[in-house]
């Protein structure tokens, strides 16, 4: 996908889609890859950025990180609500913030659940149709 999104910006743009394509590919890695490396992400939804970021440029990859992590967010509270979890991961996050505040407290490691990961890709997905809403009803800021 990121070389279909390459040749589209440069059958558009010419050479100058070449430039925009490779800043967004680019962004894309360096808005995803330190969540991936923490453990916190899939490698498979840092190359769906890059690929996003092939089609859009470097300015609408961004936007779309931050509107993926937004739903991601959201869902998250969702589904931890559902199963009756968020009063015990408020508690821990209070904990790690005020680690993080005082010195010489030490937070206790975050454990991560395999089973309770969902596909981050539908996050961004739905970024993409927030994009393209905002552009195409004229709300977009960008």
């Amino acid at each position: 996908m990121m070389v279909v999104g390459i040749v589209a910006q440069i059958l558009v743009y010419g050479f100058l889609g070449l430039g925009h394509a490779l800043l967004g590919i680019g962004f894309g890695f360096i808005l995803f890859f330190p969540i991936y490396a923490f453990g916190y992400m899939g490698a498979g939804d840092v190359k769906l950025l890059m690929a996003v970021g092939a089609f859009v440029g470097w300015k609408l990859v961004l936007v779309a990180a931050i509107i993926s992590i937004i739903v991601g967010g959201i869902f998250a509270l969702i589904e931890t609500a559902y199963r009756g979890r968020l009063f015990y991961v408020l508690k821990r996050t209070f904990y790690v913030v005020r680690a993080l505040v005082l010195p010489g407290l030490v937070p206790e490691p975050l454990k991560i659940d395999e089973s309770r990961k969902f596909a981050f890709g539908l996050c961004i997905a739905a970024s993409l149709v927030v994009i393209g809403y905002m552009q195409i009803t004229g709300r977009a800021m960008w």
